[in-house]
């Protein structure tokens, strides 16, 4: 079932190619697809790499802070499956992260901004001993690439700026939670969720493709038919939800 996943990852380029909007998409899945010929027959893994790829930003709506504009996203995954995942339809690992770099342009000078969000596994060991809870596979905003990005000495806010002429600087705060329980994506399913979520018209374009719905559905059925069947034993709930399942 899962042999031919690396040939599907190529085939899912060759339906993102279909739109413009998508074309370099395609491009970057295809040397995924095409190093994941050896990663996935020695490790039943797939990796994105360092370049990670290239999808539609999100559409310049509801954007924070006010007149700034999305420019650019990026998404990474790492997806392996385990020895458990005939007993427990569960990956080892089911990582994906987005970064949607954008700019806002002011009076006074030129800001890069950054956004971060990602569905996580829980790998350290028993979720149940972790501080906080982790659901196996989980929603999370931030991480290790937020943290990268705001260690430069031009990040605000930071305890450098000046004096404000009047009242007080206000700025958004990020907190590591909530962690929220999320099924699992291989990352041809976590493209399509992202897709969707930047831009609907993109979304509803590729999926009004033949092909392109026919991957996403058998992409569909082979991870999440047996996890939503294994949901119904109380040990996988509890497993899959980690600390939160009482």
């Amino acid at each position: 079932m899962w042999d031919a996943f690396p040939d599907e990852l190529a085939e899912f380029a060759d339906a993102l190619n279909k739109l413009e909007s998508t074309a370099s998409t395609a491009d970057s899945l295809r040397v995924v697809a095409a190093f994941a010929q050896y990663s996935w027959r020695e490790e039943l893994r797939v990796l994105s790499g360092d370049a990670g790829v290239r999808i539609p930003p999100p559409r310049n709506k509801a954007l924070h802070p006010r007149l700034c504009k999305a420019e650019e996203a990026i998404i990474h995954f790492n997806f392996a499956l385990g020895d458990s995942f005939e007993k427990d339809a569960f990956p080892k690992q089911a990582d994906f992260q987005v970064t949607v770099k954008g700019s806002l342009e002011g009076k006074h000078g030129f800001v890069e901004l950054e956004d971060h969000w990602r569905i996580d596994s829980h790998l350290a060991g028993d979720p149940k001993d972790a501080n906080e809870t982790h659901p196996y596979f989980h929603f999370q905003r931030g991480g290790h690439a937020l943290d990268a990005f705001s260690e430069s000495h031009l990040y605000v806010p930071n305890d450098e700026m000046p004096e404000p002429e009047k009242g007080v600087w206000r700025a958004s705060m990020l907190s590591p939670g909530p962690r929220i329980p999320m099924a699992p994506y291989c990352p041809i399913l976590a493209i399509d969720f992202t897709i969707g979520q930047h831009d609907g018209g993109i979304w509803h374009n590729l999926r009004a493709d033949a092909d392109y719905l026919n991957i996403i559905r058998r992409a569909q059925d082979r991870l999440w038919m047996p996890f939503f069947a294994a949901l119904a034993r109380a040990e996988f709930r509890a497993l899959w939800m980690g600390p939160v399942f009482a």
